[in-house]
């Protein structure tokens, strides 16, 4: 059974209920009149004629007034669509700011709020406008717009194809310029002031690395120029090695033997009787000193020496009737020989031959005329071909000739010069870059202070037979490039 309220509780509700409703009126009109202020002060800002444009007057001889007439046009704002929607985000904010006071504060900010914003067009706590919409434009502005943009893109596409176009003629010219260029590694082509050759004999052998040089820079990345490095030696060491002396040692302190030497051992047609004589003088029992003589006349044939007794021999000496006539050297201790020296009737040193890497195959050959080195012949990518050739007039480097792709033709040839008793420097290069057989780039160089710079270079491109390039440079760098063929130069 359900009990009523006592009168006196029923009153209190009331009482509270009455009060909550006022004070949400009064909160809320308070609101309005905020807003409706805020609004004034908006207004009072405008024109007179708001929502019209100023009128213009212009003055005319005749006296008429041409005063133009202005045209109304609504505000953004109080235009009906735009009150409709303030109304109603209007009710909105009253509704959710009267809610604080309970349903009856809702109902009351909600319809406050609509009224408001259907007068001002605007919406409360919003930026003036109405509606936070912004306000309308004519479709003749909205079409001047666009009129705008769309020259605006034209002119951007337009902007965009005249660089492309200028980057395909950059892109043109970038690649006649590689075409032309392709042989050069770089625009500086600086080289040393010692000559880039292999020249005397080998320090390799030896353990002398020599000088250290930069060789003449060229567009084959196999070009083994830590080899001709390696090999350099000065102008000094350039003249024919004297004969290896002899010990004269007493006969009686050697051992004696009977051998015979089969046919071909020693490139013999026939079997040979021998007497060996061999020698053991610190007596560990290996020889350090064998000698081989013919058993009918006596001749001594050949001499086989342990140098640095190590217990293996390392030197080979052949005689041609009681004269050397070849001498073999083992330098790296593998047993086997990798220098092999022959030698005049005179004794004068002709050739000496060389297997730099030791792979059993000779790879640098040096030959001598009368005291001095006249040529020399290398293969520097061990391919068992002879890829460089340098010449000697008084021990004085001329003219080189290389062999740069490997197929057995040379390609490049070297011409070098000398100031006063300095070592030579490299003074014009000339080189067959298609492989036809004709020289079709020159290559001329300087000497400032102490070191060599590419000057010109001259280029037949098209073998023809005429210079089709020439360019310049200024130590080394390259400052200009003149094209007298018309097909090569982009239209």
């Amino acid at each position: 059974m359900t009990q009523s309220q006592p009168g006196w509780q029923k009153s209190d509700d009331k009482r509270r209920f009455k009060s909550a409703s006022l004070r949400a009126v009064g909160l809320l009109l308070i609101v309005f009149v905020l807003l409706e202020s805020g609004c004034t002060t908006t207004r009072s800002t405008r024109p007179t004629n708001s929502g019209l444009p100023p009128t213009t007057q212009k003055s005319d001889p005749s006296g008429a007034d041409t005063t133009t007439k202005p045209t109304k046009k609504a505000s953004g704002a109080n235009q009906p669509t735009n009150r409709t929607q303030a109304a109603v985000e209007g009710a909105m904010v009253g509704a959710v700011v009267g809610g604080q006071l309970g349903p009856i504060g809702a109902a009351v900010g909600a319809g406050t709020m609509l009224i408001y914003g259907a007068i001002t067009g605007q919406v409360p706590f919003g930026k003036p406008g109405g509606g936070g919409a912004r306000p309308g434009r004519s479709p003749a502005e909205s079409r001047r717009e666009q009129d705008i943009e769309a020259e605006l893109e034209n002119e951007i596409n337009r902007q965009d194809n005249l660089e492309d176009q200028i980057e395909n003629e950059l892109a043109k010219q970038e690649a006649l310029l590689r075409e032309i260029d392709r042989k050069e590694q770089t625009d500086q082509a600086v080289l040393p002031p010692t000559p880039h050759s292999v020249q005397g004999s080998d320090p390799l052998l030896k353990g002398n690395p020599g000088n250290q040089t930069t060789a003449l820079q060229t567009s084959d990345p196999k070009r083994l120029e830590q080899e001709i490095q390696k090999l350099e030696t000065t102008i000094e060491k350039r003249a024919t090695p004297s004969l290896p002396i002899q010990r004269e040692l007493p006969i009686a302190i050697f051992e004696k033997e009977r051998q015979v030497i089969p046919a071909g051992r020693w490139n013999n047609e026939q079997p040979l009787q021998v007497s060996v004589r061999t020698l053991d003088a610190d007596e560990d029992g290996t020889a350090e000193e064998l000698r081989y003589y013919d058993e009918e006349d006596g001749t001594l044939l050949r001499k086989e020496l342990d140098r640095d007794y190590d217990g293996s021999i390392d030197t080979w000496i052949e005689y041609k009737k009681g004269e050397i006539s070849h001498i073999l050297l083992d330098e790296n201790r593998d047993k086997e020989p990798d220098e092999w020296q022959t030698y005049s009737s005179s004794g004068q040193m002709i050739v000496r031959e060389v297997d730099r890497n030791h792979d059993g195959r000779k790879d640098a050959f040096f030959h001598y005329q009368g005291d001095s080195l006249i040529r020399e012949e290398h293969d520097l990518n061990t391919d068992g071909q002879i890829d460089r050739v340098s010449y000697f007039e008084n021990r004085v480097l001329k003219r080189a000739e290389e062999d740069l792709d490997g197929d057995g033709v040379m390609d490049t040839w070297l011409l070098y010069e000398r100031e006063g008793a300095g070592p030579e420097f490299i003074r014009r290069v000339e080189k067959d870059t298609n492989t036809d057989g004709r020289r079709d780039t020159f290559e001329d160089y300087e000497k400032i202070g102490e070191s060599v710079f590419l000057k010109k270079r001259r280029e037949d491109k098209n073998a023809d037979g005429k210079i089709d390039v020439t360019s310049l440079y200024e130590k080394g760098k390259l400052t200009r490039k003149e094209i007298s063929d018309p097909d090569l130069v982009p239209l």
